[in-house]
């Protein structure tokens, strides 16, 4: 069975299901209308989005060229995102002979759905530009300098955030990462202190310029207990996910352990500063989908070496039920506060104006 479960086959036929229910989703999500409205203030030739980047400029002037409507550019989105996912994810389970290759890419795979697959559906330009990031994230680990530059490059031209996180990333592992272990933890203890909560203090009392950012509740993750629960509990298992790689497996390759420390530092900094400013949220997004595939391989390797053969199957089951029910506890709550995706629709459409849609009702 367990050989059943991780044949790359079968995970690359879900990723293609992924890619086509995101493609020709219609009135999904609630960044949907946005880009909608967005496509046609484009094609009027609206001054305000001329910031937009280059990227989504092309994409939204080469449909209204081709007659085409919004649907397309959701449609062009949806298949690079899950393309550069899922090379990202093929490419690095098979890093290491240590572990099944297949099963790290289908634990990657369950891990992105229930994580980071919903979140694609509304921030499709970051979403993208992450995957390129992630992309170029493994070109340095094979020395490919070259790959590495383009890939974050163009990763610039989709969404405008990625440059300082690029420059951030090229800086810290070309002259800091990887550090040792003190010193990792020396980071850790003083971004869990979270010093952006001194500085917003000292914003607020002697209100410096921008103050009121840190006083409305706009730019703040919201103080719910799924918000909380995302934010802590994601760091939480960052950290534990980093303690059983680094002490129970080990990182050999200098490359690789920079990437993997240097991800988890900045996806634990972003989420708890993101209590202070909720840019930083959005920030993080950048960090996460590599975590994913450290996660994955921790338990294909928990698996291979701590479980009894007569187990094997037993206990990936068990591990994918637990991934899919935190799925469920951190994403069906916001879920249902989006009323699109309780009345799901497509638009198969993709190459016209025309909205061919089809309604089907998940309310019940």
């Amino acid at each position: 069975m367990i050989v059943i479960l991780c044949r790359n086959r079968v995970t690359l036929s879900f990723w293609l299901l992924l890619t086509i229910v995101s493609a020709i989703r219609y009135e999904v999500g609630t960044d949907y209308p946005n880009y909608v409205n967005l496509f046609y203030d484009i094609r009027n030739g609206f001054e305000t989005y001329l910031h937009m980047e280059p990227f989504h400029f092309a994409i939204n002037g080469f449909a209204n060229y081709a007659g085409m409507g919004p649907q397309f550019v959701f449609f062009v989105y949806a298949i690079l995102t899950s393309f550069f996912f899922a090379l990202f994810y093929y490419k690095m389970s098979t890093l290491s002979v240590v572990v099944d290759a297949k099963m790290v890419f289908a634990l990657c795979t369950i891990l992105y759905l229930g994580n980071y697959y919903f979140l694609s559906l509304n921030s499709i330009r970051s979403c993208l530009a992450a995957s390129l990031y992630v992309l170029g994230l493994y070109y340095f680990i094979h020395r490919k300098s070259f790959f590495t530059l383009l890939a974050f490059v163009i990763g610039s031209f989709i969404h405008f955030s990625l440059i300082p996180i690029a420059i951030m990333t090229c800086v810290l592992l070309k002259f800091i990462f990887p550090v040792k272990r003190k010193t990792f933890i020396i980071c850790i203890t003083i971004v869990l202190l979270n010093p952006l909560s001194l500085v917003a203090y000292i914003f607020v009392n002697y209100k410096l310029m921008y103050y009121n950012y840190f006083l409305s509740d706009t730019y703040a993750v919201p103080a719910t207990f799924i918000g909380q629960l995302s934010a802590y509990g994601g760091v939480a298992m960052a950290l534990v996910f980093y303690y059983f790689f680094m002490v129970k497996i080990g990182i050999h390759d200098k490359r690789i352990k920079g990437v993997f420390q240097l991800s988890v530092i900045l996806f634990i900094a972003f989420r708890v500063f993101s209590n202070e400013l909720f840019i930083f949220a959005r920030m993080s997004r950048y960090f996460s989908p590599v975590l994913y595939f450290f996660i994955a391989y921790s338990i294909a390797y928990f698996i291979k070496y701590k479980i009894r053969a007569n187990s094997k199957s037993l206990a990936l089951l068990g591990f994918a039920a637990i991934l899919n029910l935190l799925n469920i506890i951190m994403f069906v709550p916001r879920g249902l506060d989006d009323a699109s995706y309780r009345n799901y629709k497509i638009n198969y459409c993709i190459l016209t104006k025309e909205i061919c849609d089809v309604s089907i009702d998940t309310a019940k």
